[in-house]
């Protein structure tokens, strides 16, 4: 695929629901065969909603300010893999305190952004490495204020035994939501997957994407 094609499938998937977006990364859970598909749809909603209401810890404050005020410090690391693989760290916090961003990945879909004026779109509201921050501040809410992402939403029987178990995508889902809250974005910050991997592993972002339009065929 041309990186002209490329940059048409990030147009148009931003252009997608964030409800989308959400069920896609439900379906990579390693528990979701094990959630009746009539809960999916409120599990999605009630994540999503938890996102957007833990977005009002920021109204008053800057993302830099909020860090401060929460003692939360942010590094970052260089990719050091220059093989394919199966999944890559953009960011990830280490409770209680520490986000770090990979500054490779960063570099390289900025890179792109650059050179492609139709995806400009992607970093008029922040920085890249801000909604990243961000969707990694979501996890230290969650956890800080034992937030509905938290709880054990899905019950299954192993033999005899019941086993009730947390759902642990719903909190991607409700970070996402809360990245695009607090930035007012108008499109969901999923798409800094593939465009941040673009330029180091271009099949991967491509699949990535291809994934996201079967649900929209």
């Amino acid at each position: 695929m041309s990186t002209e094609g490329f940059v048409k499938q990030i147009i148009q998937l931003s252009q997608q629901s964030e409800e989308l977006f959400a069920h896609y990364l439900l379906a990579q859970d390693n528990l979701y065969r094990k959630i009746p598909e009539n809960e999916q749809a409120a599990l999605v909603a009630k994540a999503i909603a938890s996102g957007q209401a833990a977005a009002r810890h920021l109204q008053s404050l800057s993302l830099s300010d909020f860090l401060a005020e929460a003692g939360i410090s942010v590094t970052y690391v260089e990719e050091t893999s220059s093989k394919t693989k199966v999944a890559y760290t953009l960011a990830e916090i280490r409770l209680p305190n520490r986000i770090t961003l990979n500054r490779t990945l960063l570099d390289s879909g900025q890179q792109l952004i650059d050179q492609q004026e139709a995806l400009q779109f992607l970093v008029e509201r922040a920085p890249i490495a801000d909604v990243l921050i961000a969707h990694e501040l979501y996890h230290y809410l969650e956890n800080r204020d034992q937030l509905y992402t938290t709880e054990k939403h899905v019950q299954y029987k192993i033999g005899p035994f019941s086993k009730t178990v947390r759902i642990h995508s719903l909190s991607e889902i409700a970070a996402t939501a809360f990245a695009k809250e607090v930035f007012d974005l108008s499109f969901s910050p999923l798409l800094f997957n593939p465009v941040l991997l673009y330029k180091f592993d271009t099949a991967f972002s491509e699949s990535f994407n291809e994934q996201l339009l079967k649900q929209v065929e």
